[in-house]
Order: structure tokens, then sequence, then C-alpha cells
């Protein structure tokens, strides 16, 4: 097994972490902790980029020692239902109508995104290759099943509420379900480009296959 940043990335664990500083930065910079700034189209792009983006490379900077089996489990679990479970259920809209609450929502969506990520991008005991592949490609269909879930529902939970003073319709919905299928897709392209590497090497390298 091979343990350490070289095993998964060329990035230095400075790097990472400044990278995940930077863009978590942007997002602060164009208005990301304030609701009264953010439609409900750019407010799927906070949540997606914070999971997905943001928490992956802190989720690097960990060291696992534990049993795999049920960390997957409760890994994907927590991390594959959050999403779905907020945007498309009363919970997210009981957030929303609240804007004191917004900041602890999105450190929420990055505690467990870390959490989340910790079978693919930390280091030390982690998934095959193959199983990386496949706990991603889950993710990424639990998401992309919310997005259009939401870019085509007659009716909503969130349909007769507010977000920070602001009416949600199922028109702005709709737009925010089409928003978020396309960058699923983008971002999540990335992250089996970076997993169809691993299996690559793993084919010429045992050792890595195992890391």
């Amino acid at each position: 097994m091979r343990d350490g940043p070289q095993a998964f990335s060329p990035w230095s664990p400075r790097q990472r972490f400044l990278s995940a500083v930077c863009l978590s930065s942007c997002l602060i910079f164009f208005g990301a902790l304030d609701p009264q700034q953010l439609s409900y189209e750019r407010h799927m792009v906070v949540h997606l980029l914070v999971f997905c983006a943001i928490a992956p490379l802190l989720s690097s900077l960990f060291t696992l020692r534990v049993c795999m089996t049920a960390l997957t489990l409760g890994c994907f679990l927590l991390g594959a239902l959050l999403i779905p479970a907020y945007h498309v259920t009363t919970l997210g809209s009981l957030v929303m109508e609240s804007g004191q609450a917004y900041g602890i929502e999105l450190i929420v969506f990055l505690l467990i995104g870390i959490y989340a990520w910790l079978p693919i991008y930390a280091r030390g005991e982690r998934l095959s290759p193959l199983a990386q592949l496949a706990y991603v490609a889950m993710t990424a269909t639990s998401l992309l099943l919310t997005g259009l879930v939401l870019a085509t529902t007659t009716t909503s939970p969130i349909s007769q509420m507010t977000m920070a003073g602001k009416d949600v319709d199922l028109a702005v919905i709709h737009r925010g379900g089409e928003v978020m299928v396309a960058v699923t897709i983008g971002i999540f392209a990335v992250h089996l480009a970076i997993l169809g590497i691993r299996v690559a090497k793993s084919r010429h390298s045992p050792a890595f296959g195992r890391a």
C-alpha cells in the first residue's frame, strides 16, 4: 500500500488546502454567505461547490486508519442522501426561510461533504480504484436524479415558500434543477477523470491499486 499525497494527487497538502481556501474566498466574495444576494439557481451552485469541490480538497488532508466497509457505507448514505433530502423535502424550505440559518447550513454541508469524500481522497486506507469509481458514480447519480426531479416537478414542498424573503415558485425551482444537473455533470466529470487515471495506473502498479 502506498501512503501519502503522492499516491493520489500531484498536489501537496498545502496546495490543496490553499485551493480550498481560495475557492471558499471566491464564494464569500460573490455573496455565498448572504442569502439576500443569492438567487435559487446560485444557491444550487454554492451547495454543489461546497459539497463537491471544497469538501474533497479538505478530505484529502486526512489520513484513514479504520475499517473501510463501515466507513464507506456511512459516508455514502450520509453524503448521497444529504442533498436529495434537503432539496426535495420541507427541510430545505425551513432553512431557506431563515437567512440566519444559511451560514450554519453551509458549514453542515461542508462537514458532511468532507466525511463523504474520505473513502475517495483521504490518505491511508482507501477503497480500490474500481470501488472508488463506483462510489463516485452512485453519488453523482443521486445528485443528478435530485436535479431532474426539481427540473420536472409539478409540485414541491418549497413552491409556496420564500428564500430569505424572496418568492420561490415552480419556474424558479425548474431552473434551479437544470442548473444543478449541469453543474453536477461538470464537477463529476473531473472526479471521474481523476479516478479513471487511478484505475489505469492501478493496472500497471498493484501497490497503487491497493492504496
